[in-house]
């Protein structure tokens, strides 16, 4: 079976040398030039290599920790066969050693034939998958985005109501059976659409890392799977695409539809990260804006708050990445609009963003510049830095690069003219994703750097 994931480097060639090469680079795991880059983000047992796949590279570098190796080349990379984290990918079957035993498990896994697959979830746990993975629950909304994504929709048999129709994330235009809420939901339903599809594996959950449903393993017992993978933690979001799309499609006859969904989305986001990263360090730190970031919410009555990004806080953290300087806010959270404003005549941020709830976008259909008005109308005439306003959808799951280039194109000088941000969010929203209609809602105001 083809379990490749292309990385972006194998993309880098093909624009570099043609498709030829990029093939012989895939077909060739032995040559020295291959230059992958070592994501860490497939969270697959033996995954030692760091890539995002399972191939002979894995292979190589786990028979040079049996071996006792302290470290191994392998396709031009330098592995540090002490690093704990490598070796804890190294007990492939999960039996408590290190042997020839993970080798062949490696090899079975590689050939298509396992048919359980051990994985570290959201929770920083190792737990196991029965594969194919055939029927899915799904669990948490942004999860199910992921699913949407690459190419699941129909292998999805139930959904919580987030995800039904009229729902907030009903856009993804799942069918099947509604098992209520994520923080109560139907354990019942969910057994009984796990007999319904016995015969074809049972049904699988698919949760975000601890918060929705945080107890359904005990809820639902054993025989049905949960697996969990992080959607908002920053520097995570990216191992739960990975990982899940490579869990789905392992063995099924999804396989490369899936997989083919998942390289355009790894090329996709790579390729704006790298774009990111090179500019901003050649950012001078004095040359850094400062900013403020915010989730907008009505309290009814023409009444408005702006939740605060405080450190910690996945987009508090996007702006730093993008090369933004925060301004101190304390503890962060929920501000009055007298509270915000006081606060933005004494620090004056260079720039404000101002999230719009996801709702606004994806059931609501209300451009950004509805809410911009609003903000406008809200903060005082003394505040003179620069508002833009962007959908929540943007900092979450396997859109959130959308985030990122927003951030960078005002943040990064360098960047203002690189990102298409309108271009961009279609590209997910319809080609990825598949909703055209959501696609040309206003998503985003662009700012002036």
């Amino acid at each position: 079976m083809n379990s490749k994931i292309l990385a972006v480097a194998v993309v880098a060639v093909i624009a570099a040398a043609g498709a030829g090469a990029a093939l012989f680079l895939m077909n060739n795991d032995d040559k020295k030039e291959d230059d992958s880059i070592l994501t860490h983000r497939l969270l697959t047992m033996g995954n030692v290599y760091s890539d995002d796949t399972l191939d002979s590279k894995d292979v190589k570098v786990l028979e040079a920790v049996i071996a006792g190796d302290k470290e191994v080349t392998v396709a031009g990379n330098k592995i540090d066969l002490t690093d704990s984290a490598l070796l804890r990918y190294s007990d492939v079957n999960q039996d408590g050693n290190v042997n020839d035993s993970d080798v062949e498990t490696l090899n079975q896994i590689i050939a298509g034939n396992a048919s359980k697959l051990f994985y570290e979830n959201a929770k920083g746990n190792i737990t196991s998958v029965q594969v194919p993975i055939n029927n899915l629950v799904v669990m948490f909304r942004r999860v199910g985005t992921t699913v949407a994504m690459v190419g699941a929709t129909d292998m999805v048999k139930g959904f919580i109501s987030d995800m039904a129709a009229g729902g907030n994330y009903g856009f993804l235009g799942f069918t099947g059976t509604n098992v209520g809420s994520a923080s109560e939901p139907d354990i019942e339903a969910i057994k009984s659409l796990d007999t319904e599809y016995s015969s074809t594996g049972g049904v699988t959950l698919i949760a975000d890392a601890t918060g929705a449903a945080a107890n359904l393993e005990e809820k639902v017992g054993t025989g049905i799977d949960v697996v969990r993978m992080p959607v908002t933690e920053m520097g995570k979001s990216e191992n739960g695409v990975v990982t899940l799309g490579y869990l789905l499609a392992y063995k099924n006859d999804k396989h490369d539809q899936i997989m083919n969904k998942l390289d355009q989305w790894i090329e996709w986001n790579d390729s704006a990260k790298k774009k990111i990263e090179e500019a901003v360090a050649k950012l001078k730190d004095e040359d850094k804006k400062t900013c403020l970031i915010g989730m907008w919410a009505s309290a009814g009555g023409g009444l408005y708050t702006l939740n605060v990004r405080g450190a910690g806080v996945s987009e508090y953290e996007y702006t730093v990445y993008c090369g933004g300087k925060n301004v101190e806010t304390g503890s962060g959270g929920s501000k009055s609009i007298a509270e915000i404003n006081e606060y933005l005549v004494t620090y004056n941020p260079e720039y404000t963003f101002v999230m719009q709830q996801e709702v606004q976008l994806l059931k609501n259909k209300i451009p950004a510049q509805t809410t911009l008005d609003e903000v406008n109308d809200a903060f005082t005439d003394n505040y003179h830095g620069k508002i833009g306003v962007f959908s929540q959808f943007f900092g979450t799951g396997p859109g959130y690069v959308l985030s990122l280039m927003y951030y960078a194109s005002v943040l990064v000088p360098d960047l203002a003219d690189t990102f298409d941000i309108t271009k961009e969010y279609k590209f997910f929203m319809k080609d990825l994703v598949g909703n055209a209609e959501l696609a040309e809602v206003q998503a985003f105001i662009p700012i002036a750097a």
